[in-house]
């Protein structure tokens, strides 16, 4: 859980729970107005609570698929209406589905969905609750829970990349208050704040500032520190970081720009995660295995709709490095169209691959992999063998990223879609940041990060 921590803030934590209570409460209230006195009747014999508590988390999903805990302030209220149509319509999407489901899935064998009345009165009445409690909390609430006031020792690249994160993510709950240094930083780093003076000043600007945590920058911790006056501060309890660690809660990467060799003899997180790792083969296993049996029907589909579409075999064999560097092969749907003399990109997509691009169908013979044991769910991308060995000449930590399997899916690639071309260096860090913190938490984080990014396409 250590990682979730790193990646929601506990407003957003706060917030989900406020929403499930929201929602249970309002069904709970529905149930009372439709039944009246037979309301305890319903919830307890005829499956009642079981079925609401399906819709209360059908609802939490969509909120979460349309991104209403990645952006907490209310910028528009009919964005939020939209967005909240979305919501329910997912809701009622999957209370249509569950009424041709098993009857005998359920306790008492009624089914896991409610009656179309109740239902359509549930969904009208937590559409104007949760519309009107995000805007109470967007606009009234978040404004007024307290921030985390930090104080920077030092104005480095590092410094700067952890404050202009952290104005652009009010969400997470840290303000920066300003900045101690021997010189003003330059106007590149206006995140920052005000320049309150050199480090020597530091328990004046705690004064001013009522900041609640320093963080001293990289340059700065070997040169110029008031190690006096920290140390009576670390004595007192007043916590203290390094720009390192600070950047890696706040950004969600691990600073190689402060990579010390040690690290990887000292540092237990990135030498290994036994534990993690096992109970991952375990879940991933046991997901590769129902997935392949319900999605079999479909390969066969689409190897027909492949080999039909265009010349060329159904599947294309690739060599990836695996866990510790051990060469495999996977199989993938063949996307492209085979031009003589035409290599790589350059070549165009058929219709049939253009369709299983954009929903990743391509990579549905990759769970044969997983089920082997050559990849997991979620882990660092599988490299081409020559392009590793290429990277490792200019990145000699590299091979790092290889002590864990690599995944169908990770916390690179989900983050690299938000930004612009990420270079390896960048990956790197994301994919160390994800063998740190290995977690089964993280990991289905990042499964339905992935899923809102495949549906919505953000």
């Amino acid at each position: 859980m250590r990682a979730l921590t790193h990646i929601w803030d506990r407003r957003i934590a706060l917030l989900l729970l406020a929403d499930l209570a929201l929602v249970l409460a309002v069904f709970l209230g529905v149930s009372w107005g439709y039944y009246g006195r037979g309301d305890l009747d319903f919830l307890v014999n005829y499956d009642g609570l079981e079925r609401i508590l399906v819709v209360v988390v059908s609802v939490v999903l969509g909120l979460y698929l349309s991104g209403l805990y990645t952006q907490l302030r209310v910028t528009s209220r009919v964005s939020l209406a939209m967005q909240l149509f979305s919501v329910f319509g997912i809701t009622l999407i999957i209370q249509g589905m569950l009424s041709y489901s098993i009857k005998t899935i359920s306790r008492g064998g009624y089914g896991l969905h409610l009656p179309r009345i109740f239902m359509m009165s549930g969904v009208a009445a937590c559409f104007a609750a949760v519309f009107t409690w995000r805007l109470f909390y967007g606009s009234v609430l978040f404004r007024r829970m307290d921030s985390e006031g930090i104080l920077f020792l030092g104005s480095d690249g590092v410094v700067c990349e952890i404050a202009e994160r952290m104005a652009q993510q009010p969400e997470s709950g840290f303000r920066v208050v300003g900045y101690l240094a021997p010189e003003p930083a330059p106007h590149a780093c206006e995140a920052l704040g005000r320049h309150l003076g050199t480090p020597a000043d530091v328990s004046r600007a705690l004064a001013e500032t009522r900041a609640s945590r320093i963080v001293a920058g990289m340059m700065d911790r070997r040169h110029q520190l008031p190690m006096d006056v920290l140390l009576d501060l670390s004595r007192d309890g007043f916590p203290i970081e390094d720009a390192a660690a600070t950047y890696e809660r706040v950004c969600g990467r691990f600073c190689s720009r402060d990579f010390r060799p040690s690290q990887f003899i000292f540092d237990r997180g990135l030498v290994s995660r036994p534990g993690s790792m096992a109970m991952q083969s375990i879940y991933t296993n046991v997901v590769a295995l129902i997935s392949i049996i319900a999605t079999l029907p479909l390969m066969l589909l689409i190897g027909l709709a492949v080999k039909l579409s265009s010349r060329g075999p159904a599947l294309i064999v690739e060599t990836r490095l695996g866990q510790h560097a051990v060469p495999f092969s996977i199989n993938r749907f063949r996307i492209w169209r085979q031009v003589d003399g035409v290599e790589g990109f350059s070549r165009p997509m058929t219709a049939v691959g253009r369709f299983l691009n954009r929903f990743h169908l391509d990579r549905l013979p990759l769970l044969f992999n997983v089920l082997r044991g050559e990849l997991a769910l979620v882990g660092p991308t599988p490299d081409r063998p020559e392009f590793a060995a290429e990277v490792s000449r200019y990145v000699p930590f590299y091979p790092q990223r290889q002590m864990v399997k690599p995944g169908l899916t990770g916390w690179s690639q989900i983050n690299a879609l938000r930004r612009t071309a990420p270079d390896a260096l960048t990956a790197l860090e994301y994919d160390l940041y994800y063998t740190k913190h290995l977690s089964v938490s993280l990991d289905a984080y990042i499964l339905l990060s992935r899923m809102r990014q495949i549906l919505t396409g953000v």
